[in-house]
């Protein structure tokens, strides 16, 4: 619940926590794993956004199959 709105948070705390110098130097890589991968994600690309962008985006067994989607527990990482 709230993945977005939590991917969101992540970003903001991320930019406020990490000086540029260490984005800009390649540095900064988000991890996510299954709902977490769409927190990551979302904070990824607010991140680009903000024009601090992670050098690297690292997600594991992201709910993404038929299955999922089915019972409306996809991450749909893909719009993002």
């Amino acid at each position: 619940a709230h993945t977005t709105q939590n991917g969101l948070r992540l970003a903001a705390a991320v930019g406020q926590a990490v000086a540029p110098s260490f984005a800009a130097a390649g540095r900064l890589h988000l991890l996510g794993h299954s709902h977490g991968s769409k927190v990551a994600t979302v904070a990824a690309a607010e991140l680009a956004r903000l024009g601090t962008p992670a050098d690297q985006l690292t997600i594991l067994d992201s709910p993404e199959s038929k299955l999922t989607q089915k019972f409306e527990a996809a991450n749909f990482n893909w719009f993002f």
